[in-house]
């Protein structure tokens, strides 16, 4: 876990981002949904963890998903939504 300083953009914020965003509401329910997993495998709330691409990309490359109860399919969907990677939602 990481307490994000007030200043810093964090998981929390990318969040309401998403829910603001042009996007269909399935987009962003799964776009959101992913940023929550994520946050639940690193074990903080979205709020607490920066929405650092490259610092959230070293956290996750640690995690064994099947560990926590994710499917490979599951995982790859949270990757392929740019969490933890070098995309970010827009």
């Amino acid at each position: 876990m990481s307490i994000v300083p007030p200043s810093r953009p964090h998981l929390g914020d990318v969040i309401g981002l998403i829910s603001k965003a042009d996007l269909p509401e399935r987009r962003k329910q799964d776009l959101r949904s992913a940023v929550r997993s994520v946050a639940k495998l690193l074990g903080a709330t979205p709020p607490e963890i920066a929405a650092d691409p490259a610092l959230l990309r070293r956290r996750l490359e640690v995690i064994f998903p099947e560990a926590h109860g994710l499917s490979r399919g599951r995982w790859a969907n949270i990757r392929s939504f740019g969490v933890g990677g070098d995309a970010a939602p827009r």
